[in-house]
């Protein structure tokens, strides 16, 4: 049994959930908030014994530091569905994952977001990335970016000199209207 350790607000609209098998969930919607540091976040007390983060499908944001040093992390998921937008400054500094799928709908990723994450290995980039900030993967050195051929993140990827390989790209539609009486646009 998966015992209950703590739990507590992290957010207007957001919550965590410490288990005891190490197991934090943030669950509930909008952002989880920003943080100066590691020792100011609600489970700043429990760092060590987190042992993955999942992310809730309604959480928008990860706010600056939300689990920075939190050196025990193996694991970081994202629930199906995520709409997941920014992943903030030294969101997952100096954790221990080694694989990472960021959600399709994430477009930017904060500077130290990766950093100093010894141990990643693989992190899928979503393609509609516009923004990831020079210094995200810095020190990680055995990262390789997973990118979509053409997109900003294969661009940042060549430019910061960062291991990456190519997935083909994927042209789903953004948006459809009317644009006359039997004309539509797509």
């Amino acid at each position: 049994v998966d015992a209950i350790i703590a739990t507590g607000e992290c957010g207007e609209s957001a919550v965590w959930t410490l288990y005891a098998s190490g197991k934090l969930v943030i669950s509930g919607n909008g952002a989880i908030d920003n943080y100066t540091g590691k020792d100011v976040t609600p489970w700043a007390e429990y760092l060590k014994q987190i042992k993955s983060v999942e992310i809730g499908k309604d959480i928008t944001e990860i706010g600056n530091y939300a689990f920075a040093y939190a050196t025990n992390v193996k694991s970081i998921t994202f629930e199906e569905g995520s709409k997941l937008e920014k992943i903030g400054a030294a969101a997952f500094l100096y954790t221990y994952a080694t694989d990472v799928v960021i959600p399709e709908s994430v477009t930017l990723i904060g500077n130290l977001s990766f950093a100093y994450c010894t141990q990643l290995r693989s992190v899928f980039v979503p393609q509609n990335v516009s923004l990831i900030y020079p210094q995200s993967f810095k020190a990680s050195a055995n990262v390789v970016l997973n990118v979509a051929t053409g997109t900003y993140a294969e661009s940042y990827a060549k430019s910061n000199d960062i291991a990456y390989e190519s997935r083909a790209f994927v042209d789903a539609i953004i948006a459809t209207g009317e644009c006359g009486e039997s004309a539509v646009w797509t």
